[in-house]
């Protein structure tokens, strides 16, 4: 699944997850991240003029398992998955959206179903995930509120709660 993070967009591929919420994916500065990743720089939340407060101070983390402030103010967390995995950085706030593989029809189409999402910003992987092809995963657990899914229909870009995946 193609996903466009922040303005300008910035676009990641990432592995549909049905069992979680979470969005997650390599950011500057990953000092221990996968370099086989479909993207070639890591996502810079400095180049987005749609960033959002990440402080600690300033608001609550939206990871609530093992989340803490780190030395920089930052959400910091940390997950591990069941095929040994694991992945840790700080959280990061900004405009999210599901394009396709073609960048200027995805800025034309899709940055009008854009909406604010908290992300986990790897800055450490481990595992599977760090020598995937793929940039990071996207959280679709249905049963779970506050996936990109969920928060795309509270917002209205979305008529219905629901996705699909077509495989062929």
């Amino acid at each position: 699944i193609y996903i466009h993070v922040g303005s300008p967009p910035q676009r990641r591929l990432v592995i549909a997850n049905t069992g979680s919420r979470f969005l997650v994916f390599p950011c500057k500065p990953c000092t221990k991240c996968g370099n086989k990743h479909f993207s070639k720089e890591y996502f810079d939340p400095s180049y987005s003029t749609t960033d959002i407060n990440n402080q600690c101070s300033a608001r609550e983390c939206f990871f609530s398992v093992k989340d803490s402030c780190n030395n920089s103010d930052e959400c910091s967390w940390r997950s591990a998955f069941t095929e040994g995995s694991s992945v840790r950085g700080f959280e990061v706030e900004d405009l999210v959206w599901i394009g396709t593989d073609n960048l200027e029809e995805s800025i034309k189409v899709h940055m009008q179903a854009a909406v604010p999402f908290s992300f986990g910003c790897s800055t450490s992987e481990t595992g599977l995930i760090a020598n995937q092809y793929a940039d990071g995963i996207i959280g679709m657990a249905s049963l779970q509120k506050d996936t990109v899914v969920d928060v795309m229909y509270r917002e209205g870009t979305i008529p219905h709660r629901a996705f699909a995946l077509c495989l062929t």
